[in-house]
């Protein structure tokens, strides 16, 4: 078993935030702007600037667009820059010297409700990673480090749409798709092969249906699909959700929960380590819930 542990062993870090935000609506509220940004002194990077602008346009009372441009950084933990990871003949080391992982995101999407009972959005993204986390040698061959190597460009969207099929009967559909490219820096490399950042499901899709039926019976079900993850290998899967309830009065709650019922257990992540997945099994259970 790996030994853990972290240098110093106690240490106090100041945090110091702020946050300021103008909305600005024109043409009647149909065209709004909002603009924003998040500062932040820390005792890992010192100070960081987090802006975002994000506007949207009505077209129609039922149909509008929008977009948006932001920053965001992910700060050094402790586990960054204080860790000492012993394996039998390994040893891990955090950087003191670094850095904030940072995103720079764009995001548009649009909206539109197509008839009295059917409704749908499309949304895409494309993201640009600077800093990443990477794990490579430093000094010894039996001693590794983080740096922030890494950089990487990540590229999708998602589609949903939702029908109420009657007043009581609602079917909700979803769809995501995540492509990425992972680039090290020249003369750099990782020692798991940008795995753990770049092991990720291109795939993702789920069909929710919900009831409201007599007697104040509910039943919620929902079934989906991920796809398999590249490295490490786990293959993709089905699996199955549903809750029945029934609320005698508006506060209170008796509900029977199934999740992940089409297998006993089924694998969705593993590390790239040599020990075996864990994996989900199958739960049901009863709940009951009392709202004041």
């Amino acid at each position: 078993m790996p030994l853990i542990r972290l240098v110093p062993a106690k240490r106090a870090y100041p945090l110091e935030t702020a946050f300021i935000q103008d909305e600005i609506s024109l043409s009647q509220n149909r065209l709004k702007l909002e603009i924003g940004s998040k500062f932040e002194r820390n005792d890992f990077t010192g100070f960081e600037m987090q802006p975002s602008i994000r506007t949207s346009w009505a077209i129609h009372p039922d149909e509008f667009i929008w977009g948006a441009v932001s920053r965001a950084v992910r700060t050094p933990t402790r586990f960054d820059t204080d860790t000492e990871v012993t394996f039998p003949g390994v040893r891990l080391l955090g950087n003191p010297n670094f850095k904030s992982e940072a995103v720079v995101a764009f995001e548009s999407g649009y909206r539109s409700r197509i008839a009295r009972r059917l409704s749908m959005d499309v949304a895409t993204f494309f993201n640009i990673y600077d800093n990443l986390r990477n794990t490579e040698p430093r000094g010894a061959p039996e001693v590794f480090m983080f740096f922030n190597n890494l950089n990487a460009k990540t590229y999708g969207g998602e589609l949903s749409a939702s029908y109420d099929v009657l007043d009581r009967l609602r079917i909700t559909a979803n769809y995501s798709y995540l492509g990425k490219h992972l680039r090290l820096e020249p003369g750099h490399f990782d020692i798991f092969g940008t795995q753990l950042e770049g092991n990720d499901a291109k795939h993702s899709f789920q069909v929710r249906g919900s009831a409201d039926l007599p007697h104040r019976v509910e039943i919620d079900s929902a079934v989906r699909f991920v796809s398999r993850l590249p490295l490490p290998s786990i293959p993709g899967y089905f699996e199955f959700d549903s809750r029945l309830a029934w609320l005698p009065d508006p506060r209170v709650e008796l509900s029977i929960i199934g999740r992940n019922l089409l297998h006993a257990h089924h694998p969705e992540f593993n590390q790239p380590l040599p020990t075996p997945p864990e994996e989900v099994q199958r739960n049901v259970y009863g709940r009951v819930a009392l709202r004041f």
